[in-house]
């Protein structure tokens, strides 16, 4: 009985927090959310030479920011930089870096500090999937998937966050995945490393704001197309367009979720 009393009271949680979102969505079709000013920031976006991290790119560059783009990839990551140079980025800046190996995140890493300056917004976009069941999965792509998926967000938080921190001024994004939250076939290796990533940037958050002169106001936890964090605040739409919500974010002032690209913020 129990279980059923569970079911029941998350399936009205979720179908709560999904009324409010699109009640959320028609106020603020309205009374839109001010935007956060990004020109001239430095932007760091890591898996920018395809998908997501290059639409991420082509959006920055369109609002006027400095451009560091990381890639494995040097064609496309190449490609993404023409383009954001077309799309009129203040400065674009282009690095060929392996995010799985850490030597090599923190040599590029101060290569960027010294070339570009401190990064004020990181996006940990650079991801890897399998798509193999558990025990089809080869070890060594398990490690491989572990050490871009998760280890890379801790090598570019202790490159970066120290200069964010002595600013006190600047933004963690995690890119994710709602197979963090459900259960998904094929994706076993994939869905502990999302749990293991939103966890480390939401406890990030907290560590940081202690002692710090202004504590992170935000904290945004978003999963793939719709499914919410379960420690999460309001939810914050994406509407359309995946990238086109993160500088809203950004800017949003208090703690929520994306039914979009999942986001942690520390501000």
């Amino acid at each position: 009985m129990a279980p059923n009393l569970n079911s029941v009271k998350t399936f009205f949680v979720f179908l709560g927090k999904s009324v409010f979102a699109l009640l959320e969505v028609l106020v603020f079709a309205i009374i839109p959310r001010p935007q956060k000013n990004v020109a001239g920031e430095i932007v760091l976006i890591t898996g920018s030479g395809s998908g997501l991290g290059r639409l991420l790119a082509l959006k920055f560059a369109r609002l006027g920011s400095v451009l560091v783009l990381w890639d494995v990839s040097q064609e496309g990551n190449e490609e993404t930089c023409k383009m954001a140079q077309e799309a009129g980025a203040t400065g674009v800046y282009a690095y060929t870096c392996d995010c799985s190996r850490k030597e090599e995140v923190y040599r590029v890493a101060d290569q960027v500090k010294k070339e570009v300056g401190d990064v004020s917004i990181l996006i940990n976009n650079a991801g890897i999937v399998t798509g193999k069941k558990f025990l089809d999965c080869p070890d060594e792509l398990m490690e491989k998937s572990f050490d871009v998926n998760f280890k890379a967000h801790l090598w570019t938080y202790k490159a970066f966050l120290p200069a964010m921190i002595a600013n006190d001024h600047g933004h963690l994004v995690c890119i994710s995945s709602s197979a963090g939250l459900i259960g998904v076939n094929g994706l076993a290796d994939l869905q502990e490393l999302v749990v293991t990533s939103i966890s480390l940037a939401t406890d990030l958050t907290l560590a940081v704001g202690r002692g710090q002169r202004r504590t992170p106001r935000s904290s945004v936890k978003a999963a793939h197309w719709g499914a919410g964090s379960r420690r999460s605040g309001s939810p914050v739409p994406l509407g359309g367009s995946p990238t086109g919500t993160l500088t809203a974010a950004l800017s949003s002032g208090r703690p929520s979720w994306l039914t979009g690209p999942c986001l942690v913020l520390w501000s």
